[in-house]
């Protein structure tokens, strides 16, 4: 069975390398929005906390607490999972992908100080008029 949610999609992890250039990626024939989440005890900022809207690629790591395992990407209300990395372990780092439409969101990482924390899309400065 599969859930279409409007407005809303996840994308597949890219598992090929990728260059990092002013907090944009080349994938292939597509340019995503990058950001980096470290996990701590205290809990888990986005850097940038503000991205345009479109793909954005996620870089995950978990420096060390011990307390959070996973980090999430959810709608406001928690009640949509849109992307996420579990069995992040102290000392690992991994990414995933999601598209994101204008609006607002939430990092959450269970298990820290301050679990959540929000994650902004903004309008897509390439999009043109129609």
């Amino acid at each position: 069975m599969v859930i279409m949610l409007p407005l809303l999609a996840v994308a597949a992890a890219s598992c090929h390398r990728a260059s990092t250039a002013g907090g944009l990626r080349e994938t292939g024939a597509a340019r995503s929005v990058v950001v980096r989440i470290v996990a701590t005890p205290e809990g888990c900022p986005p850097k940038p906390g503000r991205v345009a809207a479109g793909r954005v690629e996620v870089d995950v790591e978990n420096l060390d607490a011990e307390t959070v395992s996973e980090i999430e990407i959810r709608t406001p209300d928690l009640s949509h999972l849109l992307g996420e990395k579990e069995n992040l372990i102290e000392g690992l780092s991994a990414s995933f992908a999601v598209v994101l439409v204008k609006g607002r969101y939430i990092v959450n990482c269970p298990g820290a100080f301050r679990p959540r924390w929000p994650l902004v899309a903004i309008a897509s400065r390439t999009a043109g008029p129609r």
